[in-house]
């Protein structure tokens, strides 16, 4: 808004003013009127039209607070947050909520006031790196946070509690990746040369080849054979037990007893398999 061109003075016109200054006087006051309403609204020098007074927008002083609600009555301002204005809206019961941040909506959602009804759907939520916020009691806040260099995302928990990173360099913290992950494991008893799956994932099944010699067979097929397999085996003998041969949908294992690498059938064995999948 730029500063009207007149000055305003309610002290005048004078009492001592000649009348003839009269009309000068009245096309001031026209002219300071206009320019202190067109500051938020629409209105021309002259003529007429069905939109003057409308709002071509809405400007909002700064204020360190906005001040108190009361029975019937809330407030919508401009109020220092965090050093800056932000929008603000305070309630009848003197409540601030805060509707904008760093230059994006400022979304909360809270169950303060009621449960929430029907669904949320968001393409996207955008979050302002954040140092810690405070929280309530039975309340947690989802936030942005530098951990030097960029940020990440966190939760912090009640109470002004425990701050929990939840992502790392582009992944979940914690979290093992695609390449991590055990993509395959089987626990097999046996009795005699006769296997027993007794739980598994991603095992189709298991066949006996012969005495200590058996295959698992895959679920879903490695990308290649170079994944790799573990394996354990129980014996009260003690054993070894090795890969003899290995394919993209199956791995075949030895298992020899310690004393004599007699092929013998093991006890218990326990396998995980680790790689890439077709």
């Amino acid at each position: 808004m730029s500063v009207p061109t007149v000055v305003w003075a309610e002290g005048t016109p004078a009492g001592t003013d000649k009348i003839r200054e009269g009309d000068d006087r009245i096309r001031e006051l026209k002219t300071q009127l206009r320019e202190i309403i067109t500051a938020d609204h629409k209105m021309d020098s002259s003529g007429q039209a069905a939109t003057w007074g409308y709002h071509e927008q809405v400007t909002l002083i700064e204020q360190a607070n906005l001040g108190s609600g009361a029975s019937g009555v809330c407030i919508l301002g401009a109020q220092t947050m965090g050093g800056v204005p932000e929008l603000v809206y305070t309630d009848e019961e003197d409540r601030d909520v805060q509707l904008t941040k760093a230059g994006k909506i400022y979304l909360v959602l809270s169950d303060d006031y009621g449960p929430f009804t029907g669904d949320w759907s968001f393409d996207e939520i955008a979050l302002v790196e954040d140092t810690a916020p405070s929280t309530a009691a039975d309340e947690i806040k989802l936030y942005a946070k530098d951990t030097g260099g960029q940020p990440e995302l966190f939760v912090r928990e009640e109470s002004d509690g425990d701050q929990v990173q939840i992502t790392s360099g582009g992944a979940l913290k914690g979290i093992a990746t695609a390449d991590e992950k055990i993509k395959a494991w089987a626990s097999i008893t046996f009795s005699g040369n006769t296997s027993t799956l007794r739980d598994s994932f991603n095992v189709a099944s298991v066949s006996d080849v012969a005495a200590g010699i058996f295959t698992i067979n895959w679920t879903v097929d490695f990308a290649t054979i170079y994944y790799a397999v573990v394996a354990m085996a129980f014996h009260s003998d003690g054993m070894k037990i090795r890969v003899s041969a290995i394919a993209v949908g199956s791995v075949t294992l030895t298992c020899e007893l310690a004393s004599d690498a007699d092929l013998t059938p093991a006890t218990a064995l326990y396998v995980i398999a680790i790689g890439d999948q077709a």
